[in-house]
């Protein structure tokens, strides 16, 4: 419904969308120098990586990014409207490290190609366009690490912190308390040893390596995982190609996960390593898509899964093996961003950036390419992060939507598949109401089965808050 003001201009009195934004995650990639750094250089599944290659994207990794900008652009067509979007453009801001920015760039991409094949009416013409509303990235003052990678300046600070907490009682009775998964774990990782300076101090010093460790470890399998992946769609930098298997290529084919509307997908994967043995465990993980197993992986001449073998070769259950392998992991990538006393230090200045351009920046649209710690800092200085039972997958994302609506019951009802933009009063340029900020969350927008398919199953709104409440927050944070 619209009403005339008393100078004659329309006014909307219904919710109207005022722009839609996304903090993104960079697509698959080879192990990190961190990660791979716990083996012995002459180890054969550090060697599978070449050194010059560590922490970059795959292939795969990059047209996952390419994907993940197309599915965007097609949501804000249909949220915002073609033609506002033009007329009130887009923002593009990036990390500035190699991966962060070529991810962005792949979004960008993705989402410009996207954009000049879709008319309001009719997505996927096929009438090529040179319309392009992404550009840039423009910067913040200063290193973009403030903004991207805070953690980076503060890390005097933050190694501190953590150890502080790796030599508190609390942490060192996690370890004791998984003491047998994590002799497990080193026996079955076969990283390279501590030095004697180290293990002469106690076996608990072992312990407490090992579980630190879980991250890394999960992250490198991860990265395998992937790896064949993109082989087997053949999306990969290798040359050593060979056919899939047919049990492998069954897989594939019965795992699929298109629609975006689908609940979570329970991989046909799963329980191909079945025992007595058991760990317990307080994972409530709610995602089966992405298991590790060899059925996936050993199929090609460059398949770099050996990490993968080596575990599988020990491990009487890859599926408990992999859950608590996670669980631990959350715990320790919480230690390091979610719950120590610099959050808000660490985080202030991507917050209150961020939001300053979704709020004050009068653009249609604004992306930000980053890491999946950017995406902790941020919502963990907002005290929105949930409890970390699950890893942010490759391409993760964050979207922020600010409406205007006479309240926060007045916003339609939210939708993975973005709004009708003729809800939204395009002839408006008052629109009436107070301004809210929806936030969501998409943990795992790909699988390893269906890489190419932006998956929302695994979105989750985590709040709607009001603009005054926003600004309050920012003020308390600067």
């Amino acid at each position: 419904m619209q009403v005339q003001n008393s100078s004659n201009s329309t006014i909307s009195q219904h919710p109207m969308l005022l722009s839609l934004s996304i903090l993104h995650r960079h697509g698959a990639r080879r192990p990190s120098p961190s990660e791979i750094s716990q083996w012995a250089e002459s180890a054969a599944i550090r060697t599978q990586w070449p050194t010059n290659e560590l922490g970059s994207l795959t292939e795969l990794g990059r047209k996952m990014g390419e994907q993940l900008g197309a599915w965007f652009a097609a949501v804000a067509v249909k949220s915002i409207g073609k033609e506002r979007l033009k007329r009130d453009g887009a923002c593009w801001r990036s990390s500035s490290s190699k991966r962060g920015r070529e991810s962005g760039q792949n979004f960008v991409d993705g989402f410009n190609r996207n954009f000049g094949l879709i008319n309001n009416d009719r997505i996927g013409s096929n009438i090529a366009s040179e319309e392009k509303l992404l550009s840039g990235p423009q910067e913040y003052p200063g290193s973009q690490d403030l903004y991207f990678r805070p953690w980076l300046p503060m890390k005097s600070e933050l190694d501190a912190v953590n150890a502080n907490t790796r030599a508190s009682p609390a942490h060192l009775a996690i370890a004791k308390e998984n003491k047998a998964f994590l002799e497990l774990l080193n026996d079955a990782s076969k990283m390279k040893p501590l030095p004697a300076s180290k293990t002469s101090l106690g076996p608990e010093v072992l312990l407490e390596h090992m579980l630190w460790e879980t991250s890394h470890v999960f992250a490198a399998l991860k990265c395998e995982i992937y790896w064949a992946s993109a082989l087997t769609h053949g999306m990969c930098d290798s040359r050593k190609l060979v056919a899939a298997t047919e049990t492998t290529s069954h897989y594939l084919a019965t795992s699929s996960s298109s629609s975006l509307n689908t609940s979570p997908m329970t991989s046909p994967l799963r329980g191909a390593h079945h025992s007595n043995a058991s760990f317990a465990s307080g994972s409530n993980s709610n995602h089966n898509s992405d298991s590790i197993t060899a059925s996936l992986i050993d199929m090609h001449l460059d398949k770099r899964n050996l990490l993968t073998e080596q575990v599988l070769s020990c491990v009487p259950d890859m599926t408990e093996f992999e859950s608590k392998l996670e669980e631990l992991a959350c715990y320790v990538w919480t230690c390091r961003h979610l719950a120590h006393p610099l959050v808000k230090s660490v985080g202030k200045l991507t917050l209150s950036h961020f939001l300053g351009d979704i709020l004050d920046g009068n653009k249609a649209m604004n992306v930000f390419s980053g890491h999946d710690y950017t995406i902790m800092v941020l919502l963990s200085a907002w005290g929105l992060m949930p409890p970390l039972k699950q890893h942010l997958g490759f391409c993760s994302f964050v979207t922020f939507e600010l409406w205007s609506a006479a309240s926060e019951e007045d916003l339609p009802e939210f939708s993975t598949n973005g709004y009708d933009s003729t809800l939204n009063s395009n002839e408006s340029e008052n629109p009436a109401g107070s301004r809210f900020l929806r936030v969501c969350i998409n943990w795992f927008p790909f699988t390893p089965q269906d890489p190419m398919q932006v998956d929302c199953s695994q979105y989750e709104v985590l709040g709607v808050f009001s603009e005054e409440a926003l600004r309050k927050m920012i003020d308390e944070l600067n």
